[in-house]
């Protein structure tokens, strides 16, 4: 079940990536845990002190997915 879940919000994140903006860190739900940086297969987010994306992004969407702060989002 929780494969599942994950599936879920994997597919959600990466939806909301179809308008061609990256993803972005919102620095004040950013804890610093780097769960993000472990499933980056672009190795394009860096921490230091609060994770930042960086060009090397291709909005996979599996940082935002498994980010348990919810701090990666799509700007507006």
């Amino acid at each position: 079940m929780i494969c599942g879940t994950i599936m879920l919000l994997f597919i959600e994140y990466v939806s909301k990536s179809k308008s061609g903006e990256k993803f972005m860190i919102i620095n004040q739900d950013c804890v610093g845990c780097a769960q993000c940086v472990a499933f980056c297969e672009q190795d394009a987010i860096k921490v230091k002190g609060r994770a930042y994306i960086m060009e090397a992004c291709i909005d996979c969407g599996f940082c935002a997915a498994y980010c348990p702060m919810k701090a990666i989002e799509v700007p507006v």
